[in-house]
């Protein structure tokens, strides 16, 4: 079975980086807003009636524009941390999926007659490799070779073999242990694996759905407060008249 994620955690990463910028983009943009909300008022303080009154109402419903963009910001927020907290536990199954690369190349060591020496310190230097491959082919290629040399393994039957013989532990002991600690590997893999593809899902769904429906309500307060303003701004206009 090969096992990889199934998206380029680079994505994931990229993804959450430009989400955290638009975020404090929107920051910015309300900073902006509140000083020029306090310029408008200023203004209107120093202005005689009815327009002073005409000019602070339509403030007061720039500010709750400014309110909804506010929560919209807050569910933008909500919805990068589903992500950061997919993206750790991408991390995490990772972790395994590399050690149990190297758990396997080490344990070829021990049916060194069957294979090249060479080929299986390559490998184990490549995977001992902290950073993951840059390009997600070689990722997958990685992917496949592990799993081969995983089934290949756990296929070998431990019988002792004089090349492999210690005077301290048989070899077939120390292939049997290996083998185990291989298989546990593997289940705990599966079983992580498992919990991503859940945890994909529902962090998703949930931080979509947050931002989402603050999108509508943000919507719906702009509707709001732009047609009271522009009630207030065209009475202003009826009050200026002849």
């Amino acid at each position: 079975m090969v096992h990889r994620l199934s998206s380029d955690s680079r994505l994931l990463s990229n993804l959450i980086t430009h989400e955290k910028d638009y975020s404090k983009q929107l920051s910015n943009l309300l900073d902006s807003s509140y000083a020029s909300l306090a310029s408008l008022s200023a203004y209107a303080a120093a202005t005689g009636q009815p327009v002073s009154r005409v000019i602070t109402c339509v403030a007061g419903h720039f500010s709750s524009a400014d309110d909804a963009l506010r929560r919209y910001k807050t569910a933008i927020e909500a919805w990068c941390e589903q992500l950061k907290t997919l993206k750790n536990m991408e991390t995490q199954v990772s972790t395994i999926i590399r050690d149990r690369e190297i758990l396997c190349v080490s344990s070829l060591s021990l049916v060194q007659p069957y294979f090249s020496l060479s080929s299986i310190t390559r490998l184990l230097k490549a995977s001992k490799n902290e950073k993951p491959p840059k390009d997600k082919n070689i990722s997958h290629i990685m992917g496949q070779r592990a799993s081969s040399l995983s089934s290949l393994f756990l296929s070998l039957d431990p019988h002792p073999h004089p090349h492999t013989s210690t005077p301290f532990l048989p070899a077939s002991y120390k292939l049997a242990t290996a083998q185990a600690e291989l298989q546990a590997c593997e289940s705990h893999l599966a079983k992580k694996e498992k919990e991503l593809q859940v945890a994909r899902t529902i962090a998703l769904r949930d931080g979509l759905s947050i931002r989402c429906n603050a999108l509508v309500e943000c919507g719906m307060a702009w509707a709001d407060a732009g047609k009271d303003a522009l009630h207030a701004a065209e009475s202003l206009l009826i009050d200026s008249g002849p």
